[in-house]
C-alpha cells in the first residue's frame, strides 16, 4: 500500500514537472545585497521580514518596476518559488552581521520554503550555520572555465542586447 501510495505521488510529481517544467526554471530569482539593507529598519521587530529584502529589490530596478515588484516578491515569497541569493555577509560589520543574521533566521523561519544562498567567508562562517545554512564550498575556476564562461556570455550577449532588461 505504501508502495502504491509512493508510485501515486511520484506519478503526479512526473506529470507536473513534465507539464511546468523543471523547478529552478520556475524560481524567482532575488539577488540582494546585505550592504544594501536598512539594519536600522531591521531593528524594528514589527516588519515582515521580507521588507527590507524587497526594498534592497526596489533600490536596484526602474522607478516603475519599483513600485509594482513587491506584491510579486511577497506572492513569490508565499508559495515557496524565490530562489533567495544573498552576497555580502563577509563585509558586514560585526554589529551588522548580528542585524543581518537576527534578520536572517526571521526570514527563514517565514520564509524558509524557498529557496536561500547566502554567500559567506571560507573562515568564520559558524553564524551562518548556526542559522541553519549549510555550508557549500566552490571549487575554484580553471582555466578551461573560465574559457566556457567567456564562450558562453559571448553567445548569450546578442540575445541579451536585443531585451530590454530593467
Amino acid at each position: 500500500l505504501i508502495q502504491i501510495r509512493g508510485a501515486s505521488v511520484l506519478s503526479a510529481q512526473e506529470t507536473e514537472a513534465k507539464t511546468r517544467g523543471p523547478l529552478f526554471t520556475r524560481l524567482m530569482p532575488l539577488l540582494v545585497d546585505l550592504g544594501s539593507f536598512d539594519f536600522d529598519l531591521l531593528a524594528n521587530g514589527e516588519i515582515d521580514p521580507a521588507e527590507p529584502l524587497v526594498r534592497a529589490v526596489q533600490a536596484e530596478v526602474r522607478r516603475i518596476t519599483a513600485s509594482i515588484i513587491p506584491g510579486s516578491i511577497y506572492r513569490r515569497l508565499e508559495r515557496g518559488e524565490s530562489l533567495v541569493l544573498i552576497d555580502g555577509f563577509d563585509g558586514l560589520t560585526p554589529s551588522q552581521q548580528s542585524a543581518a543574521l537576527a534578520w536572517l533566521s526571521a526570514f527563514m523561519e517565514h520564509y524558509g520554503q524557498n529557496f536561500i544562498i547566502v554567500t559567506g567567508p571560507v573562515y568564520g562562517y559558524g553564524p551562518l550555520v548556526e542559522a541553519g545554512l549549510a555550508p557549500v564550498y566552490l571549487r575554484p575556476w580553471q582555466d578551461y572555465d573560465i574559457r566556457q564562461s567567456v564562450d558562453l556570455w559571448a553567445a548569450a550577449l546578442p540575445n541579451l542586447s536585443q531585451r530590454r532588461i530593467s
